[in-house]
């Protein structure tokens, strides 16, 4: 019990995601930038999406490319 008399707070840790595949350019930036997650690790550390949530996303693209088409 002693260990939560002061309180538990952790220091903060930066996040950085980016939505291509990391690699060593990218070397720079993953130093400063705390935890880099890319797309591959994003992918491999997600949750299974379930049939009716993939049709969701397929008919909320679909529904946006017809929108940006349109305008």
């Amino acid at each position: 019990t002693r260990w939560m008399q002061n309180g538990f707070m952790p220091e903060p840790v930066r996040v950085f995601c980016v939505a291509e595949a990391v690699d060593t350019r990218w070397r720079d930036i993953q130093i400063g930038a705390g935890i880099l997650f890319d797309r591959c690790r994003m992918v491999d550390f997600a949750a299974p999406v379930s049939p009716q949530t993939r049709d969701d996303i397929r008919a909320w693209t679909q529904a946006g490319r017809e929108l940006f088409h349109a305008g």
